[in-house]
């Protein structure tokens, strides 16, 4: 008999392919950066700006789905928060790092 356990082997975070590089929101509205992770045991995220690890809280929340994706909400996006984003993803078996870029998307 196999049990399920058995089938799910460990594997260290991997940032999904299908990830786009450059994410665009609306100056003054909240704006997500979703990216895809997989790895097992499910990683763990941190995001950082400008070099510095989010505060999480006031302008913005962090949360990963059990299906891997690991979500950045910017509550009111402003020219301030416009840059590189990095997102680290850990769990036991390694650590994958994603570099994204967020910009203000034009008016039409």
């Amino acid at each position: 008999m196999v049990h399920i356990y058995e089938l799910i082997s460990a594997c260290p975070p991997e940032f999904k392919a299908t990830n786009e590089d450059v994410h665009y929101g609306m100056e003054g509205s909240s704006c997500k950066v979703v990216l895809g992770v997989k790895g097992y045991p499910l990683p763990k995220t941190s995001w950082f700006f400008m070099g510095a690890e989010l505060d999480y809280g006031n302008s913005f929340k962090a949360h990963i789905s059990s299906s891997g994706n690991a979500t950045l909400e910017i509550l009111k996006l402003t020219r301030k928060l416009v840059g590189e984003y990095k997102c680290i993803a850990e769990n036991e078996h390694g650590t994958a790092t994603k570099i994204v870029r967020l910009e203000l998307a034009g008016k039409f």
